[in-house]
């Protein structure tokens, strides 16, 4: 996409180059929660994978940590419903990006932005949430087209962080990740977060707990534009 301006100080025109943007995915935007399994065994990946989704998860990130995470997505994928998305996280380049792909991955995460995982997204048609710190790390990533930016680590920056960068910069969706908790993830997305992700806190919790976490942030999210 090409767009135009008149930059007033030279009184010329310049023309920028600007890429379309990936939309968020429905399940994530409503919900609020990005779900990451992160373990070093096929099994155990699966087994709590699936207790996420029967509390009510319906976005899922596989960890490329695991060795086996691309058997461990391709699995999911085939047992799990449709509507419950399975993504790849950690996806640090374009070779991550393509065995994410092939495995059948709905969305790619990473902790760094990538120009050749970009490109794999936009052409296998995924998602693509690449890792920012600053706010030029920030614009940068969102220039390139993608969906929305991992603000990360999260817990270091702080959620008066996030709000701070939220202010300039209104139209780039954020997920909080990195060292959020059940106690503070909705203050996340009261701070401008579009969802949060959480991993460790997830995976330890009772059932019941799990379940009204999962139906107290949708709410929550719902309540926000």
């Amino acid at each position: 996409m090409t767009t135009s301006f008149v930059d007033n100080r030279e009184g010329s025109t310049v023309t920028a180059i600007v890429q379309p943007h990936q939309p968020l995915s429905r399940q994530l935007s409503s919900t609020g929660l990005l779900a990451i399994v992160r373990s070093t065994d096929n099994t155990e990946a699966i087994s709590r994978a699936t207790a996420l989704v029967e509390a009510g998860v319906t976005v899922l990130e596989i960890s490329f940590t695991l060795a086996g995470a691309p058997r461990v997505i391709e699995f999911l994928r085939a047992e799990l419903p449709a509507e419950v998305l399975v993504g790849a996280g950690t996806v640090l380049s374009g070779a991550d990006a393509a065995v994410a792909a092939d495995a059948g991955a709905d969305f790619l995460v990473a902790p760094n932005f990538s120009a050749a995982a970009r490109t794999v997204a936009e052409e296998r048609k995924l998602g693509y949430y690449p890792g920012a710190f600053s706010p030029s790390e920030i614009v940068s990533a969102w220039e390139a087209g993608v969906a929305a930016v991992k603000v990360f680590p999260a817990a270091a920056l702080g959620i008066v962080y996030l709000q701070q960068v939220r202010e300039p910069l209104p139209r780039i969706p954020l997920l909080a990740v990195g060292g959020v908790t059940f106690e503070n993830a909705a203050t996340y997305l009261d701070a401008g977060a579009s969802a949060v992700g959480l991993g460790r806190a997830l995976s330890s919790a009772e059932p019941s707990r799990l379940r009204a976490f999962v139906t107290e942030l949708a709410e929550r999210r719902a309540a926000r534009p």
